[in-house]
C-alpha cells in the first residue's frame, strides 16, 4: 500500500503573484485529505486554481466541463491508475501537461510515466516547502511550453494563410537550390501544379532558359553566402513557352543562426513593362 504524506502548512511559502493569468490546475487524488491539503499548498505558491478530484472518472467529467491548463495526478489510486489515465489522454490526442505526483518513487515508475508522455515526475514525500516549490515550478514550466508551442503554431499558420492568399509568386528553396514549398500565385503564374515544381531543382524547370542558368547559378551561390541582392528584374516563362516579367525580392532563411535556405518574392511586373516601352516609343 503507498505511504501516505502529511502535509502541514507554511507561512514561509514564497507567494509569486506576478503572474498575469491563473494557471488552471486539475489534481487527482484518492485520498480527500491530501487534496485539500495540497490544493491549499499549491495555491500558495503563486497564482494557481486548484480543482480536485478523487478518480480518474471524475476527473474525465471535470475535464469535459472545464478547461484546464495542466493535470496533477496521482500514480496509484482505486480504479484506474494515473498512468491509465495519461494513456487514455494520449491517445486521444489530448497534449495537455500532466505531471504525476506520488509518493510511488520507484525509478521504473518515473521512467514509464515519462514515456507514456508525462511531462513531470514529483514524489509528493518529503519538506512540503521544497516538494510545492517544485511542483509549482514544474507546473508553470509545462505551462509555459505548451502555450509557447500554440503560439508558434498560431504563428505559422497565420503565416502560411498569408503566403497562401498573397498575389506575388511566393517560393522557398533549399540550399541546393531544390523549391521546398509554394503558394498558389506561384503555381497560378508559371502554369505548373504544386507537385511539379516541389521537389525539383529550380534548374529543372522550364520557366528558367537554359543561357540563364549559369548567371542564376551565380546569383544563388552568392546569396547562400550572406550576399543578398536588392530587388532585382528577370524574364521568366510561363509552362506554355509564354515570357513574363517579374521584379524579385529574395531573404535568406536562417535557423539556429544556420542557414536554411532562400525565400523568393516574384511580382509579375509584364504590364509595367510593356508601359515603360510604349513611353518610350
Amino acid at each position: 500500500m503507498e505511504k501516505r504524506s502529511t502535509v502541514k502548512y507554511s507561512s514561509e511559502f514564497v507567494v509569486d503573484l506576478t503572474e498575469k493569468e491563473p494557471v488552471r490546475v486539475l489534481h487527482v487524488d484518492d485520498e480527500s485529505g491530501f487534496l485539500k491539503a495540497a490544493k491549499r499548498c499549491l495555491e500558495m505558491q503563486g497564482a494557481f486554481q486548484v480543482d480536485t478530484v478523487l478518480s480518474v472518472e471524475e476527473a474525465k467529467a471535470k475535464l469535459k466541463e472545464k478547461t484546464f491548463d495542466a493535470v496533477v495526478a496521482d500514480y496509484v489510486m482505486p480504479g484506474k491508475d494515473g498512468l491509465e489515465f495519461l494513456r487514455e489522454l494520449r491517445e486521444k490526442g489530448n497534449r495537455i501537461p500532466f505531471i504525476v505526483f506520488t509518493g510511488k518513487g520507484r525509478e521504473e515508475v518515473a521512467i514509464k510515466a515519462l514515456n507514456l508522455g508525462a511531462d513531470q515526475y514529483f514524489n509528493k514525500i518529503g519538506d512540503p516547502e521544497t516538494v510545492y516549490c517544485e511542483l509549482a515550478h514544474g507546473i508553470r514550466r509545462a505551462v509555459e511550453g505548451k502555450r509557447a508551442e500554440e503560439a508558434l503554431k498560431d504563428s505559422e499558420e497565420k503565416y502560411r494563410s498569408i503566403v497562401e492568399l498573397a498575389p506575388d509568386a511566393i517560393m522557398t528553396l533549399d540550399p541546393k537550390g531544390v523549391i521546398t514549398s509554394c503558394n498558389t500565385a506561384a503555381t497560378r503564374r508559371m502554369g505548373y501544379s504544386r507537385d511539379e515544381l516541389v521537389g525539383k531543382h529550380f534548374s529543372e524547370m522550364d520557366f528558367l532558359r537554359a543561357k540563364d542558368y549559369p548567371k542564376h547559378y551565380k546569383l544563388f551561390s552568392s546569396i547562400l553566402r550572406g550576399k543578398v541582392p536588392r530587388p532585382f528584374e528577370v524574364t521568366w516563362h510561363h509552362k506554355d513557352g509564354t515570357p513574363f516579367h517579374a521584379e524579385v525580392h529574395v531573404t535568406l532563411m536562417k535557423k539556429g543562426g544556420k542557414t536554411t535556405g532562400v525565400q523568393a518574392i516574384a511580382r509579375d511586373i509584364t504590364e509595367r513593362k510593356k508601359t515603360e516601352e510604349t513611353l518610350k516609343e
